[in-house]
């Protein structure tokens, strides 16, 4: 089975320079479907069963009003779960474009979806879903170190019961994998992408942000850094079989 998971920055493409974020930020409020149909093309190419989304519009004005979940399911001939990033009582919820930005979880059959938030943070809800012999849970982690720490700890309490896990998302560990050791050790997750290649930026990859761990009883026969440019993150992909 494979999975890929994606920070596709709201189907707002890659500005292929930092500086050039300053210039091309109009593209924020408004977003066209040609970097979702990229990303739909590349996910058909590489013959995807799994496909978690980060950042992405569930309908706002920056998408006249259409969900790019629901727009790539359809696409693709798959089911999806999504929820918004933010947590419900937050006043994120309640700015326009911002309470359409969500995770989400695209697959070819349909698992149960639950939705977890963390303590700390602005960006809190985990995405779980169920699925007959494993889970997948997609997460955006805070910008901050010292919050996304709580939010590690938060989750691997939450969790911490899973017999086969699937861990993905953008972590933001800006200074490195040693900031989801612990993370790992007390969940018995490990990371695939042993050459540590860099996720971010697409233009000129030099940090590893997106993740993909998984539980020790889960074998990831392939792992690669996706070359895809449609967002300013790469893509990740992960083929993987269970262990009896």
């Amino acid at each position: 089975m494979r999975i890929m998971v994606y920070n596709i920055a709201y189907g707002t493409g890659c500005p292929g320079a930092e500086f050039k974020r300053v210039f091309t930020s109009h593209r924020y409020l408004r977003s066209g479907r040609r970097q979702i149909d990229r990303i739909a093309e590349y996910v058909r190419e590489h013959q995807v069963d799994l496909l978690g989304l980060v950042e992405t519009d569930l309908g706002s004005f920056r998408t006249g009003g259409r969900s790019q979940v629901d727009y790539l399911a359809k696409k693709l001939g798959m089911k999806a779960a999504s929820a918004v990033k933010y947590s419900i009582d937050s006043l994120a919820n309640r700015v326009p474009i911002i309470r359409h930005q969500a995770n989400a979880l695209l697959s070819g059959t349909a698992g149960i979806a639950r939705t977890h938030y963390m303590t700390a943070g602005f960006k809190r809800m985990a995405l779980e879903v169920e699925f007959a012999e494993f889970s997948v849970v997609l997460v955006h982690l805070a910008l901050s170190r010292q919050v996304r720490q709580q939010q590690l700890d938060d989750l691997a309490k939450l969790l911490a019961d899973r017999k086969r896990l699937i861990v993905g998302g953008d972590f933001n560990t800006f200074a490195g994998e040693k900031e989801i050791a612990r993370f790992k050790r007390r969940l018995h997750l490990y990371n695939p992408n042993v050459a540590k290649e860099p996720t971010y930026p697409a233009w000129q990859p030099f940090k590893q942000l997106d993740y993909l761990l998984f539980s020790e009883n889960m074998v990831v026969t392939d792992f690669q850094v996706g070359e895809l440019q449609a967002s300013d993150h790469l893509p990740i992909l992960a083929d993987f079989e269970l262990i009896d």
